[in-house]
Parts: structure tokens; sequence; C-alpha cells
């Protein structure tokens, strides 16, 4: 022993000193703990394949670092096993900042974890799996700053009971392999994940920028990790050429010896060589260990930093692949727009050009507004949306929704389609709903607006005011009376009560004469109505024509004339036949009246 010990200080192994040999192995164990923190959700399955290759190169890297940390202590001088009380290492003296940083990070993740468990029990069916990873992934680094915590406090104890004095190298490296037991053993696996789902490509627009963000948080990681594996490395080199150096001496001082026993003659400086050369191989030999245990850790460093450049190159291609699908999203959605838009402009040019009614042509332009708008949002959504299928449900609750609490201005909506569908209603159509008769003024897509009509019968005009309907009066169970489509005439009629001693064949034809004669004067228009009713509607209909009938009443006998009287002179052909027939009867003296009875005009039904 004293023999070895002699040789290990000659040769200057001594020279590394414990502090340097544990502040690399804190380095190395932040840089395995930092790789076990990567975000467990992988991009791709690629990605899911060079992190547990990383993952196990770094664990065998760490398990080697614990190996020939634990040879070069055994071989260290015992004056060097001790760490000394009154040396300040950086280490030593950075422990309350870094007590103070792992307690504030222990807080900080306490609260993740309790945000992220909120998410995790509230999330959609979809982003479940995302969120309870996020939520693992937080306590897990919960439960290693804990560690860290925990060890920290019971390394200032230590501290602080003047236990560094006497603190063995082989006690630190203890104490910092336990907070990795899977690097125990360098032969030790993993332990066996489950398979992690078949990973979605992102497909919507903000799922692709969100996938683009999260590959560039993951670069610059696996950049910084790759970057202490190259430090790790450096240090790993100025630990080893020591012992290289410490194996080429001994090697040529065994020569020396070698040569040295050839030339003596003593047996006892020969006995004293032997027990040199002895010992000289025995470190050798550990040295020998020594030296291999640290080239195989900066092999499965490379190793490891080589994964974690190909884990980068692996995430550059999936960046560049999403950044093309980024802009051939968002190049395909505005063509589909751009083309949306042409055909919006060639409607409204071909509205304009062959549609002269300009009723219809502003029913055109809204349906084209609603239409253009409804397939613009669509595009926007379908490009900007990730599942379809639960944007169906999310729809799906919304429309009912919608479809319960609207159901009035729904149905006004639908009803407006009917209006200016086929026999529908049109402005200037005269039309009852619920009892009030009015002018149509304005067809809205919710409301339908009447200029009110009063007065008595064949002396309809408006009242100055005018009505508000909802378009879902059309689906009520009361009658709605419009127009007959094309006519705009309607029927009156005039009785009159005639004597019974009187000439009734004289008066119906002296009172009919005074009726064509007045009503010659607009009898064309009404036969060309006439004309455009039977063929909008494709039925046959009687020619309208004034018609008299004769009647028995209690008073005498009635004749009753049915005229048809165009819609916007009604009051004037009523007054115009009023005095002509009032002519016939003054003119005619067989024509007696019964004297209370007087002529009276009203709608006809």
């Amino acid at each position: 022993m004293i023999s070895l010990a002699l040789v290990l200080t000659t040769v200057g192994l001594g020279a590394t000193t414990g502090e340097k040999l544990l502040q690399y192995l804190d380095h190395s164990v932040d840089w395995y703990q930092q790789i076990n923190a990567i975000d467990p959700t992988p991009i791709n399955a690629q990605e899911y394949l060079f992190r547990e290759s990383v993952r196990e190169s770094a664990r065998q890297a760490l398990a080697r670092g614990f190996l020939f940390a634990r040879m070069q202590a055994a071989l260290l001088p015992r004056t060097e096993r001790k760490l000394s009380a009154s040396q300040s290492s950086p280490t030593t003296s950075q422990v309350p900042q870094r007590i103070a940083s792992t307690n504030a990070l222990v807080a900080q993740l306490e609260q993740q974890v309790q945000t992220a468990a909120i998410d995790a029990q509230n999330a959609k069916p979809a982003d479940a799996p995302a969120a309870r990873a996020k939520q693992s992934r937080l306590q897990a680094q919960l439960n290693l700053a804990l560690a860290q915590s925990d060890a920290l406090h019971n390394y200032a104890d230590f501290l602080a009971n003047g236990g560094a004095a006497g603190e063995s190298i082989s006690n630190h490296i203890d104490d910092l392999q336990r907070s990795v037991p899977e690097t125990e053993s360098v032969a030790t696996t993993r332990p066996a994940e489950a398979t992690p789902a078949p990973v979605r490509q992102a497909s919507g627009l903000i799922s692709l920028i969100s996938e683009l963000f999260e590959l560039t948080r993951r670069m610059s990681s696996l950049t910084d990790l790759a970057n202490q594996v190259t430090t790790l490395q450096r240090e790993n080199d100025q630990l080893h050429d020591p012992v290289r150096a410490q194996i080429l001496e001994l090697i040529h001082r065994g020569d020396t010896l070698a040569a040295t026993t050839q030339l003596s003659i003593s047996i006892g400086d020969l006995n004293a060589q032997r027990d040199q050369i002895d010992a000289m191989a025995d470190t050798l030999k550990q040295l020998g260990a020594l030296g291999l245990a640290m080239g195989q850790q900066h092999v499965d460093l490379e190793i490891t930093r080589q994964g974690l450049t190909g884990w980068r190159a692996a995430l550059e291609r999936t960046y560049a692949e999403d950044i093309r699908a980024v802009v051939v999203r968002i190049g395909g959605t505005g063509l589909i727009i751009l083309l949306i838009f042409i055909v919006s402009e060639l409607w409204r040019r071909a509205t304009y050009k062959y549609i002269q009614e300009v009723r219809r042509r502003r029913q055109l332009m809204l349906v084209r507004r609603i239409v253009i708008g409804i397939l613009v949002a669509l595009v926007v959504i379908g490009s900007v949306a990730t599942e379809f299928g639960s944007l169906a449900t999310f729809a799906g609750l919304i429309t009912a929704g919608i479809a319960v609490s609207l159901q009035t201005v729904i149905l006004s909506g639908v009803a407006y389609f009917f209006f200016i569908g086929r026999f529908g209603v049109r402005v200037g159509d005269r039309v009852t709903i619920a009892g009030i008769t009015g002018d149509v003024v304005e067809i809205g897509l919710f409301r339908l607006y009447l200029m009110e009509l009063g007065g008595g019968n064949g002396g309809l005009h408006s009242t100055g005011r005018m009505i508000v309907f909802s378009n879902a009066v059309l689906f009520q169970p009361s009658a709605f009376y419009k127009q007959l489509p094309g006519a705009d005439y309607i029927w009156h009629e005039v009785s009159l009560t005639l004597s019974p001693d009187g000439n009734h064949i004289l008066a119906e034809k002296r009172l009919m004469d005074a009726v064509m004669n007045v009503y010659e004067g607009y009898r064309q228009r009404i036969e060309d109505q006439w004309q455009r009713s039977m063929q909008t509607l494709h039925v046959t209909l009687d020619s309208p024509k004034p018609e008299g009938r004769l009647r028995f009443v209690n008073a005498g006998i009635e004749y009753v004339i049915r005229y048809p009287v165009e819609l916007e002179r009604a009051s004037e052909i009523d007054d115009q036949i009023t005095r002509k027939l009032m002519d016939a009867i003054q003119q005619e003296p067989k024509l007696k009246l019964v004297s209370p009875a007087m002529p009276q005009i009203q709608s006809a039904t």
C-alpha cells in the first residue's frame, strides 16, 4: 500500500481534485434531468424514436460517469478524498442561491400542476390526451424539483454542522446518484413506457401555426442540450487527459525500472524494484479501467449529441413541411375566396344586365350577399379548423340552441324566401293580414312593411300609418290574403232595389248600359291583366266583365251588378259608376226604385 501511494503521488494523480470531479457530475446530472424533462408528447412517430434513443444514450453516459467517478475517487490520495472545510468551491458557495431558486421553482410548478389538473378535468375529449400529458410532465418536473430541494437542504444542513471537513467524495457521488436511480447500473434499461397513441398530423391553420411555435421551442431546447453535451465532452477530456498522461508515465517508468533491473546485482534492490513494478502494474490496471470508462462515456456523449442533432434535423424537416403546408393552405384559401368573389361579381353583373325589375334585382342581390357570406365563412372555417368531427358536434349544439332561442327570427328568414318566390308577394300588392288591409311597400329579410288602408267599402285610402309584420306571420293559422298573381283588379258590386210594379227588363238594360259605359274606359287594361294571370297560373279563368243578377227581397226586386275595377282607381271608378247610374234613373221615369233604398256600392266577395 505504501508503494501504491508512492506511485500515485509520484505520477501526480492528485492534480485532479475531488471538487472538479463533483462539479462535472453535478453538470452531468443537470443535463440528464433536462433531457428527461423534454415534452413527452411527440410531434410524430419519428420524434418518439429519437426521444427514446437520446434518453437511453444519456442514461448510459451518466451511469458511466458515476462509474469512472467512483474509480477515480478510489485512486485519489487519502488527503484528496476529504473535502477541506477551508475550501470555498463554486458548488459550495452557490448552495444558498440554488436553494432559493429551487424553492421558487417548486412553488411555480405546484401552481402549474394545479392549473393543469383543472384544465385536464375541463378539457374537451379531443384535447384531453394533450392536457393529461401536460399534467404528467409538470408533475414529473415537480417531483424532480422536490428531490433537488431535499438534497440541497440536506447538503446545507451538513455544511452547517461542519461535516464538510470529513465528508468523502464517494458519499457525495452516492448522493448524486440517488437522485437518478435509473443510472445505478450501466446495463439497466429504462422501464418500458406505454407506446403513445398515433399522433394526429396537424391539418388546420391554427394547429399548423401552433405546431410551428412548438417546433421552434423544441429545436431551441435541443440546440442548448447539444451545446451542453459539447461542454461535458470538454470536461471529460480535461479529466481524461491526466489519466492518459499518467498511464504513459507509468509505462515509461516501468520500462526504466525494467532496464535498471537488468543492471542491478543487489538482491535488496531487486526486491524493492519488484514491489514498485507490482504496485505500478496494479495502478496501471486501475488507471486503464478508469480510462476505458471515461472513453466509453465520451462515446456515449457523442452518440447522445448525434442523436440530439439528428432529432433537431428531423424537427427542421417537419418545420419546413409545416411552413409549406401553411403557405399552401393560405394560398388555397385565398384562391378559393378569390374565385367566390369572381362568381359574386359575375352574379352581380348578370343581375343588373338581365333583371330589369328593381324588386327582383334587390332580392337577388340580397340572396347573393347571403350565399357569398356563407361560402366565405365555410371556406375560412374549413381552412382554420383542425377536426371537422368536433366542429360538427359543436356546430350542432350551437344550431340547436339558436333554433330554440331564435325560432321566430328563423321562421321570418325562411318566410322571406316564400315571399320572393313564385306566386309570392311583391311591392305594391294589396294584402290583408290579421284583418288589416294595406299595400306592401317593403319586403325585408325578417319583416314585412304595409301602408295601412282604411275607409268604407269601395273607398279605401291611406291612413298615414305603416304596419310592420314579422315574416313569420306567413306560417300563422290565420288567412293571408293577397292579389291574384299578375292581376291588379278587384270586384265591386252595386245593389239597387226596384219597385215590383216597374219594368225590370228596361231597368236591367239601362243600369247595365250605364256600368258598361264606364267599364269600356278601362276594359282593355283589365283584360290584359286577366291574360297575364292565366299565363302565370296556367289555369283557365272566366273573362272579367260586368254582370247583373235579379233576386226577390222583402222590399221588392233587388238588382246587383258586379264589375271589376282597377285597384289604383277603385274610388274613381265607383264615383263614375254612381253618377252614371243616377243619370240613368233620373232620365227614365219607368225606373222606379223603392224610395227608402238607395244604391249601395261595396266590395264583392
